[in-house]
């Protein structure tokens, strides 16, 4: 991932953004484990360069920024993107943040947007993360909280956690263990 046409965020403006659009804690919490992640990943990839692991951090803080006001498909990332563009984001960056959601049909070309799609879905929460999102959903449900129409999908989901929670070790994540790793990064 490269510069081309307009500015990066530093770290301080892209966690002042997301704090501007999002007031829960939740998504804040959200942005910054999605940035760790992805700075942990521009390194294991090999990205040595700190101007390019910091980019890549910016990418996860900023992933939902707007998510919080914009929280269906017709308005996530729709919204976002246009705020980014306004405020004179580099194009790169505001692609590789409409990439994360499929609707948004951004091509994943290179493993930064790839690795961002990855993290940011159920099904690679550790075991501690798992129980917590397992008893903050049950909490949901047991107050009825949930629609009626949901209701399924949300025990489903909570049955998955639940296995996550009770396995004997913590899922390996594909980036370490795919056997095709290029073609599966390359996938879009």
């Amino acid at each position: 991932m490269a510069e081309t046409d307009g500015r990066w965020p530093s770290r301080q403006e892209a966690e002042d953004l997301l704090f501007e659009f999002t007031q829960g804690d939740a998504l804040r919490r959200h942005g910054r484990a999605v940035e760790e992640a992805m700075r942990a990943y521009a390194g294991w990839f090999g990205v040595t360069d700190p101007a390019e692991v910091e980019r890549w951090g910016v990418v996860g803080l900023l992933h939902d920024f707007d998510y919080e006001q914009n929280p269906t498909e017709d308005r996530h990332l729709h919204v976002g993107g246009g705020i980014l563009r306004e405020r004179g984001y580099d194009e790169e960056m505001v692609s590789t943040i409409e990439s994360h959601a499929n609707y948004m049909n951004v091509p994943r070309v290179d493993r930064c947007m790839t690795c961002h799609r990855a993290i940011d879905r159920p099904g690679f929460e550790s075991k501690k993360e798992a129980a917590r999102l397992a008893r903050d959903l049950q909490q949901k449900l047991d107050n009825f909280q949930i629609q009626q129409e949901k209701r399924a999908e949300i025990e489903t989901q909570i049955a998955q956690l639940k296995r996550t929670e009770d396995a004997p070790q913590d899922i390996l994540n594909p980036w370490r263990t795919h056997p095709k790793l290029d073609t599966f990064v390359a996938c879009r």
